[in-house]
C-alpha cells in the first residue's frame, strides 16, 4: 500500500478547553448523530440561538447523569447503549453517523460513581483501587468509541492545569502551566493524544465586540493539542460550524 491509497475515514476526534468555550454548541450540530450527555449539557445547546439551532434541536440523545449518586444508574445505562452502538456499527446496521460523547469530564464522574457504589461506599471519597478501576473501564470505553466502524467520533472533555517545571522549552527560568483534558488518575492522561485522529483545544475569544469560539489542532506550551491532518491554526467555528470545519480534514459530513 501507498500513503495516496488511504482513504479519509470518518475522524476520531477530541475537544477539550473550559467551560463556555462552544464545545457542546458544536458537538451537538451532528446531522444524524446520536449523543450521550453525562453533563447536562443540552440544556444549554437548546437555547443557543444561531443558524445551527435547528442542527442542535434535532440531535438525539439521551442523560446519562446520575441524579441519585447514592444509587447510581447512568454508568450500566451508558454501558449498555456503547456495547449495543458497537455491535451494530460493525454490522452496519447503526441508524446514525456520529456518535457523541459530552463530556469525557461526566463519563469519569458518572463511572466514579459506579465504582464506589459497588464498593458499598456511594458517594465515597476514591481510593487507589478505585481509581484503578475507574481508569480500567475508562481507556476499555475509549477503545471501544474510537474503534467504531465508519462513525464519526466526538468527545468533549473539561481542561485542568498540571505544573510545568523550569527548563520546559520557551520558559526557561520559571514554572508554568499546561492544559490537559481533565481525566481520571494520572496513567490515562498521557495516552489520551494517540488515541484520537484529532485533540482540538476550545477557547473562546472577543472579536470587534463579540464573542467567538475557536479551536485548534496547534499544540504550545499550554496545550496538549494534537493533529493528523494538519489542522494546525485557530479556527473560528462561530459562524461556520461542524460540518465546514469537518472539510479542513478533508471529510465531507454533509454527504453522509
Amino acid at each position: 500500500m501507498k500513503a495516496d491509497e488511504l482513504k479519509n475515514t470518518p475522524p476520531k476526534i477530541m475537544i477539550y478547553g473550559p467551560a463556555g468555550s462552544g464545545k457542546t454548541g458544536l458537538v451537538s450540530q451532528a446531522n444524524k448523530g446520536y449523543l450521550f450527555d453525562f453533563d447536562g449539557g443540552m440544556l444549554t445547546a437548546r437555547n443557543l440561538n444561531d443558524s445551527f439551532s435547528s442542527l442542535r434541536k434535532s440531535i438525539d440523545f439521551d442523560v446519562y447523569r446520575d441524579t441519585k449518586p447514592s444509587n447510581p444508574d447512568g454508568w450500566r445505562r451508558a454501558k449498555e447503549k456503547l456495547i449495543s452502538i458497537s455491535e451494530q456499527c460493525a454490522s452496519n446496521k447503526w441508524a446514525y453517523n456520529a456518535c457523541i460523547i459530552d463530556s469525557f469530564t461526566g463519563l469519569s464522574q458518572t463511572i466514579q460513581n459506579s465504582v464506589m457504589a459497588n464498593d458499598n461506599k456511594p458517594m465515597g471519597k476514591p481510593e487507589i483501587q478505585h481509581y484503578g478501576m475507574i481508569v480500567s473501564e475508562l481507556e476499555n470505553i475509549l477503545t471501544l468509541i474510537t474503534s467504531l466502524h465508519n462513525t464519526l467520533v466526538l468527545v468533549t472533555a473539561h481542561e485542568m492545569p498540571i505544573l510545568s517545571r523550569k527548563g520546559q522549552i520557551g520558559h526557561p527560568e520559571q514554572d508554568t502551566y499546561k492544559f490537559v483534558p481533565l481525566c481520571a488518575g494520572t496513567k490515562l492522561g498521557p495516552k489520551l493524544p494517540w488515541m484520537f485522529d484529532e485533540v482540538w483545544y476550545a477557547d473562546r475569544t472577543s472579536v470587534g465586540g463579540k464573542i467567538a469560539f475557536v479551536v485548534s489542532g496547534k499544540p504550545s506550551s499550554y496545550n496538549d493539542s494534537r493533529t493528523r491532518s494538519g489542522f494546525v491554526e485557530d479556527f473560528d467555528h462561530t459562524s461556520i460550524g461542524l460540518a465546514t470545519l469537518l472539510k479542513k480534514l478533508n471529510y465531507n459530513y454533509d454527504n453522509k
